[in-house]
This record gives C-alpha cells, structure tokens and sequence, in this order.
C-alpha cells in the first residue's frame, strides 16, 4: 500500500512540476533584487509540500511575496487555490509573470509594491480593493466601446438570473490564509529577508512558507521565538543557481535551503483578543 501511495506521490509531483516547466523566468534580472529563478523541480517540490502535509493551499486565500515571475503563485493556482495574489518591487517582473499567468491560464491578482513599506493586512487589503477597483473602471470602459446596447442588456438579465455567479462577483477577499514565498537571502541589501518575514507573519492568518539557506537556520527559527510564533523545518531542499551574472565564476551553485513553516494562528488570535 505505502510503495502505491508514494508511486502515485511521485507521478503526481512530475506532472505538476511539468506544468510549471512553461513558467518564463527572468528576462532581465536585476541583482540588487537578488533576482534568481525559483526552478520548476523546487516550486513544485514546495508547494506540493504545503499541500500534501498541511492542505495550506486548495481552497485558500494565498500571497506570494516577491513574486518575481510568479512560478510560486501560478502553482498554488493550479493545486487549487481560491484566490492568489503576488506582489513585486520590480514592474517588468510583473509584467513578465501576468504573461505566464495567460500563458499557462492561471487566475492572479498583480500588485506592484515594495514588500519592505507594506503595513499589514489592512494595508495589503485596501491596496487591493482599489486595485480592483480600477482594473474593473478599466474593463466596463473596453467592454463599453466593444459591445451594443443588446448585448449589454443580454449580459445583465444572464446575471440576474444566475444567482451564484452574482454571488461569487460580490465576494470580497478579507483575508489572506497562506504566504508562501522565496524571499531575498539578503547578500545585497541585509536583512531584507527578515522584514520580508516580518510582513508575512503580519499578513498570514493560518501560515507563512519560505525558503531560506540552511545556514541561516538557527538564526530564523530564533527570531521566530522572538516573534512569538511556531517555526519548524519541513522540508530540505537543493536549489541549483545557474550562472546569471557576471561575478559568477561557476556554471550554476548548488544551496542548501530549508523550506520553513511558521505558524500565526495563535499569533493573530492574541491580537485579535487584544483588540478585543
């Protein structure tokens, strides 16, 4: 029985990694954003971690911090996630990653945000309403130019009489349940990787996943104790860097990371009892 399971683990984890094989990396990296491709054999071995162990994934709210191209993103969309967000410094990164969202038809929200001045949930939240909000201005002035008077009318009576798509259209997203990410190892600019941490934690209702080094190890679940949440060690991982810039002298550099669980719940219901 166990040998079956872990054959059908294995086929479903190839399949899934295949799929995020059509994920584009990087067109033009930048260094000081430490911009290195998260690769298809290490976001699927993540995600389907998250999934497979805690169901932190299907049917969840998630954020993808740093999103880069959005290959963490567009996999939680593909094991399920009820709605996915990623979030980026860089523009042409995320420009890049809403092409791969058409090219592989994932469904994710894009905002353009420095990680680093994020407030909180609230913030993230308002953020993300009027970003709806524009983009839905955006899409009714094309859809104006596009269709007559009758097809708009055809499209309204369709709506009325579906009562679950209307439903769904005035759910409002007020809460975010998972972060998982792959933050800056801050080699460039120090301690980036604990803010981005930091935020997370401020933002995750039920949990955080990131990679980081497993040399810094000791250090991060310390400040987790610090912080006053639960961090654990769930996986450990290899990430092969291929050569990207030019005070690369290998071909590609093969790190130890640890994929790290942190748990907020109890951390979010304290706070919530203290506004309380």
């Amino acid at each position: 029985f166990f040998e079956d399971t872990n054959a059908f683990f294995i086929m479903k984890l190839k399949e899934f990694e295949s799929i995020l094989q059509g994920i584009k990396p990087f067109e033009d990296p930048d260094v000081e954003l430490e911009q290195y491709p998260t690769s298809p054999h290490l976001a699927a071995a993540m995600l389907f971690t998250i999934q497979s162990s805690f169901e932190d994934i299907e049917d969840k709210n998630v954020l993808d911090l740093g999103c880069g191209p959005a290959i963490l993103a567009i996999g939680s969309c593909v094991l399920g996630a009820k709605n996915v967000i990623g979030i980026d410094i860089d523009e042409k990164a995320i420009d890049l990653a809403k092409r791969n969202c058409e090219e592989i038809e994932a469904d994710v929200t894009f905002l353009n945000l420095d990680v680093s001045k994020m407030e909180g949930i609230e913030d993230l939240l308002s953020r993300l309403s009027l970003s709806n909000q524009n983009e839905g201005e955006e899409e009714e002035s094309e859809e104006s130019e596009k269709e007559s008077d009758k097809e708009e009318k055809d499209k309204n009576e369709e709506k009325k009489e579906s009562g679950e798509e209307e439903e769904e259209e005035d759910e409002i997203l007020d809460h975010i349940d998972t972060v998982v990410m792959n933050p800056p190892f801050g080699t460039r600019k120090k301690g980036i990787d604990m803010i981005f941490l930091q935020k997370a934690i401020r933002i995750a209702k039920s949990a955080v996943y990131s990679l980081h080094k497993t040399s810094t190890r000791d250090h991060i679940l310390k400040k987790c104790v610090e912080w006053g949440v639960k961090g654990q060690v769930v996986a450990e991982l290899r990430w092969d860097i291929p050569k990207m810039y030019k005070f690369h002298k290998q071909k590609s550099l093969d790190i130890q990371v640890d994929l790290i669980r942190i748990d907020t719940s109890e951390y979010h219901a304290k706070n919530d009892e203290d506004k309380g």
